[in-house]
């Protein structure tokens, strides 16, 4: 199995965040807000939307349970959202036999990215035709 690669959709984006909300509207939309709690996001929240036509696979973990991609030396947090480039999880579960094979034939899984949302309490995977687009929603008020 290849070492899992993230690229940074979001430059300078560090520090500790959660997931605020989590809504998904089959054929519409997937929606995700993340809150920042330090560093260079503490009292930014953001509005994550990817457009639910090009979703084909969401999967919600602890962050606990994806410690392949926290182990490696070279994983260095620099956002929370990023696209996997090497290392897909999705790849590995379209291997098993049935799954994903209905809804998402061998040939269109190759047009597919894998994306994360990574907080400091859920990650959110997607598997997407196409990448979020990212807008921050509020700020502290000083």
């Amino acid at each position: 199995m290849l070492p899992v690669v993230l690229n940074p959709l979001l430059p300078e984006t560090n520090g500790h965040s959660s997931l605020r909300e989590l809504v998904y509207r089959p054929s519409v939309e997937l929606r995700a807000v993340v809150a920042g709690h330090s560093g260079g996001i503490d009292g930014r929240q953001f509005d994550v939307r990817f457009d639910g036509r090009n979703v084909r696979g969401i999967l919600v973990l602890d962050e606990g349970d994806l410690i392949t991609i926290w182990e490696p030396s070279h994983y260095v947090p620099t956002s929370f959202v990023y696209e996997i480039t090497q290392g897909s999880i999705f790849e590995t579960l379209a291997k098993r036999h049935g799954v994903l094979s209905v809804s998402m034939p061998q040939e269109s899984l190759e047009n597919m990215h894998e994306y994360l949302l990574a907080t400091d309490d859920d990650c959110v995977l997607v598997l997407s035709g196409r990448a979020p687009i990212v807008k921050e929603i509020a700020s502290k008020v000083s």
